[in-house]
């Protein structure tokens, strides 16, 4: 995308590229990556496209409904990541030591055919609607 080459491999700097955020009810805000390159280790300080610096709590690898924390995770894992603040969807993160710029496609998505609202009828069931959709 910007000229720069990376080989799936763990001798390369680290790239990850995030994919879905989530909110889980006992783990919070979790962002769920892929490892194209290198080592990502518990505790590692990344930044984001926007060069914003991000801090892990813990790296959790899933199985199902299963969270098993690891210390560390090689290219070609996907894992979730806790205490991710700044990063969302489609973006890439590198080692806060890095300063190559090096951005990984994101992906495109067509925009939606359908469109709906969702309407509730008290203040009990905002909560609920606002719950659900968060």
């Amino acid at each position: 995308m910007n000229g720069i080459e990376r080989r799936i491999c763990e001798k390369e700097k680290l790239t990850v590229y995030a994919y879905k955020s989530i909110k889980h009810i006992d783990k919070g805000e979790l962002l769920y990556v892929r490892v194209y390159s290198g080592q990502l280790n518990n505790r590692t300080s990344l930044v984001n496209n926007n060069r914003k610096v991000e801090k892990i709590n813990n790296i959790f690898r899933v199985r199902g409904e299963e969270y098993m924390q690891v210390q560390s995770v090689l290219c070609g894992d996907i894992v979730a990541l806790q205490g991710i603040k700044h990063s969302f969807s489609g973006d890439t993160l590198l080692d806060s030591k890095d300063d190559s710029n090096f951005q990984l496609h994101k992906i495109v998505f067509p925009d939606p055919i359908y469109t709906a609202s969702v309407e509730y009828n008290s203040v009990k069931d905002k909560t609920k609607v606002l719950e659900a959709l968060n």
